[in-house]
């Protein structure tokens, strides 16, 4: 079912749900906390201005709040979700090159790089992007990164990336992504030329989190 006629809502808390729409991955703790706060009336006013905003189908989402209905925590998440998902579709539908030259994009790998200038072997994670004039792929090096914000990377991109892990389906990693995670994140963006490239380990997505307690090396090259 999707809501065609604006609902009835105060300015005020209209301000409130088109900022919640409009947020960050990082602001989900905020809007966590918002959701507890606000009556169930208010939860389905959200819900219809979603749908009316949107034009987002609610059928399936009340079926889930129905099944969750003594459950107000499980409840915030399918809210969330929700938002979230609708956010990232735009990222979801587009046509994403998997593999390339032998190297999935969206994964972890353990690299050597023969005209490195700082880091011969680089944690990275490839991006879903890949430059076919000069043969470049794109990949965050996770060394450049402190151990708290490799942490807190790696949590968000599976998060984000947590339906189509459960459907076996290629992982997702854009600058989109990455820009809502960690701002300033292109500092650590790095080009690798393809034919300097060896893949020494392909880091399988279930032990992403267990390598980073492995694998703690950090670059300084200020």
């Amino acid at each position: 079912m999707i809501i065609y006629h604006k609902p009835r809502i105060d300015r005020k808390l209209q301000k409130i749900f088109d900022r919640f729409i409009d947020s960050t991955s990082k602001k989900i703790p905020f809007y966590s906390k918002f959701l507890k706060t606000i009556s169930n009336d208010e939860t389905q006013l959200f819900l219809d201005y979603f749908s009316f905003k949107t034009k987002t189908d609610l059928k399936d989402i009340h079926k889930k709040l129905l099944r969750f209905r003594n459950n107000k925590i499980k409840k915030i998440e399918i809210i969330i979700d929700l938002v979230f998902s609708h956010k990232d579709k735009k990222i979801w539908k587009q046509e994403h090159e998997i593999l390339i030259r032998g190297i999935e994009l969206g994964n972890m790998y353990q690299i050597q790089y023969k005209k490195y200038k700082h880091d011969p072997y680089p944690l990275v994670i490839f991006l879903n992007d890949y430059d076919h004039n000069h043969q470049n792929f794109q990949a965050i090096n996770l060394h450049y990164l402190q151990i708290p914000l490799r942490k807190v990377l790696i949590e968000t991109i599976l998060k984000v990336n947590s339906n189509r892990i459960k459907q076996k389906k290629s992982m997702i990693v854009t600058m989109d992504i990455l820009n809502n995670i960690i701002p300033m994140i292109h500092i650590v963006l790095r080009n690798y030329k393809a034919s300097e490239i060896k893949v020494i380990e392909k880091i399988n997505i279930s032990q992403w989190k267990t390598h980073l307690e492995i694998d703690k090396h950090l670059i300084s090259y200020k």
